[in-house]
């Protein structure tokens, strides 16, 4: 399967919050590792026809922390373009939702 060049790349500051609590925030499933650091998972593309990487970074930064997020392997194809048009919109969600979350200590 040929794969898309580009992928999702997306980035956020969450102000006042310490990499650890942005990692706990995003990633509330047991077994992780990796903590504060990196967390990469492989899953289905929407299609379901085939997988891609996820990897999410948490540096420290002055004032807070920056997540920033990557996904590739889409493939090559119209398919693979709407998957990854999916993708980019989801994860934009997320990052926002994140993002307010943490700095005004919400939970769900």
């Amino acid at each position: 399967m040929k794969t898309m060049e580009k992928g999702v790349d997306f980035s956020v500051l969450v102000r006042g919050a310490a990499p650890e609590r942005v990692f706990d925030t995003f990633a509330t499933a047991e077994g992780l590792n990796q903590r504060p650091g990196r967390l990469a998972f492989q899953w289905r593309a929407d299609s379901g026809g085939y997988s891609t990487t996820a990897v999410v970074t948490f540096e420290a930064h002055e004032g807070g922390t920056w997540v920033l997020l990557t996904e590739n392997g889409s493939e090559d194809s119209p398919v693979g373009l709407q998957d990854l048009l999916n993708r980019a919109q989801g994860w934009g969600c997320v990052l926002t939702l994140l993002k307010c979350f943490v700095e005004h200590g919400l939970t769900y």
